[in-house]
């Protein structure tokens, strides 16, 4: 089924607040957020407190607090932050800014960029199997769609043609499937790039085959993925490729 979320752009991460924002009142309610880290190749839930200030009726404040006793196993990296998260609301009850409070370093206090997004979690009563699998490609779908925005070589924003792909085959238990083995293309770009009709080089150049009609070649041919999709891929890549670029094949143009 389909949660609403707050998607939380940090500089190296990014976090999901599950919540919905239209169904919220004075508890809050809110027990755990979300964090991906692409360096460690980590996903954690944090535990937090939460609490929120209503004003003549109307929500203005949520606050989401993060405490390192509540989180004995995240506590001890060195990059975790504790300290307070603000989700401030203007007077029509709309989401309007979100600020970070941080308990020891005021300078990483200040506003953070955020979006709202919607994601796919597993419904309740599915056998362990297909659910399982179905979460982990809607979990998979989530992660990638996070770190890229957009297909990383149309530029295509709209969610419904969105797919994530990986870069390296992803096994029947589901290893490999993580941001860091995933770009998110088009829905015919996938089908493509599963297909083997253009390829991506270790400086993130695509390579289209001479097979492709001449409007997928004139999309394709010259383009290059975001230096911070190919650096968060890179490893795949590399690996997809046998340790070398392939723009050396007689059959790529």
């Amino acid at each position: 089924m389909t949660t609403k979320a707050i998607l939380i752009l940090w500089d190296e991460t990014r976090e999901v607040v599950v919540i919905d924002l239209s169904k919220l009142d004075s508890s809050a309610g809110l027990e755990k957020t979300i964090e991906y880290w692409p360096k460690e190749n980590k996903r954690l839930e944090y535990k937090v407190r939460s609490s929120a200030e209503m004003k003549g009726g109307v929500l203005r404040y949520v606050f989401i607090e993060y405490h390192k006793e509540d989180n004995p196993t995240i506590a001890a990296a060195e990059d975790a932050l504790w300290g307070r998260t603000v989700l401030e609301f203007a007077g029509s009850g709309e989401l309007n800014k979100i600020t970070w409070e941080d308990d020891s370093e005021e300078w990483r206090s200040g506003p953070l960029k955020w979006r709202e997004i919607s994601m796919e979690v597993e419904s309740k009563g599915r056998s362990s199997v297909s659910g399982s699998r179905s979460a982990r490609a809607a979990d998979f779908r989530a992660q990638t769609l996070m770190f890229d925005n957009a297909c990383v070589v149309s530029g295509e924003t709209f969610s419904a043609a969105l797919e994530a792909a990986h870069v390296l085959p992803v096994k029947g238990d589901g290893s490999d499937s993580s941001f860091l083995n995933g770009i998110t293309l088009r829905a015919d770009l996938h089908r493509l790039y599963d297909a083997g009709e253009f390829s991506i080089n270790e400086r993130g150049e695509i390579l289209a085959r001479e097979g492709l009609s001449e409007s997928y070649k004139e999309m394709l041919t010259g383009k290059h993925i975001p230096p911070q999709t190919l650096k968060r891929i890179g490893s795949a890549l590399r690996k997809r490729n046998g340790g070398q670029d392939r723009d050396d094949e007689p059959d790529m143009v």
